[in-house]
């Protein structure tokens, strides 16, 4: 079943609020990035533009991919790992605490390199989604926003592009709720 133009707008803005929230909190990522789907998805039909949903569906993915990834990685995995190397600690504290600073340091720059490529992945065709955006309801922020979520990205690696994230995904939701239908759309759907 079809959505209209108003419940995909408040899917995809709920959606962009809960990224936002998701930078923080990741498992609200989760969430948000689905209901950002669908709500964009909605929308690429009101504007019978299938490059925005082909785009949303390859962003989402790489932005599940990455949000699993550090979820699972940060309750499961690096718990074990921190029990598994304080028990060799214990047996040995010498070799126990460099073995806990290697593994620990391994660790950690592969799981931010795995998490970079994803985000960096989504946030490219996240920009290619918000670049279409723009040039169909011709709301330019759009464009500037998708430019906003690429240098995120990319400035995860030194935390301030955590923040940026953060800014562009709430610029995103305001940006989405105050999107309006179109007049062409409106005649057609009144027939």
């Amino acid at each position: 079943m079809p959505i209209n133009f108003e419940s995909s707008k408040t899917y995809a803005g709920a959606g962009a609020i809960l990224l936002a929230i998701g930078v923080i909190i990741p498992v609200m990522g989760i969430i948000g990035i689905i209901l950002l789907l669908i709500g964009l998805r909605g929308l690429a039909n009101y504007y019978q533009d299938s490059e925005i949903l082909k785009n949303t569906f390859y962003g989402f993915l790489f932005g599940i991919l990455g949000a699993i990834l550090f979820t699972v990685m940060t309750f499961t995995y690096i718990p074990a790992l921190v029990f598994a190397v304080i028990n060799k600690i214990i047996a040995n504290p010498m070799q126990g605490a460099i073995e806990f600073v290697s593994q620990i340091l391994i660790n950690l720059i592969a799981i931010i390199a795995m998490m970079f490529v994803l985000f960096f992945l989504e946030s490219i065709f996240f920009k290619k989604t918000f670049d279409a955006l723009a040039s169909k309801t011709e709301v330019k922020i759009f464009s500037t926003i998708g430019f906003l979520l690429l240098i995120g990205s990319v400035l995860i690696i030194v935390v301030v592009g955590f923040l940026i994230l953060l800014i562009a995904w709430l610029v995103i939701a305001v940006t989405i709720f105050s999107l309006k239908a179109s007049k062409e759309k409106t005649k057609i759907s009144s027939f």
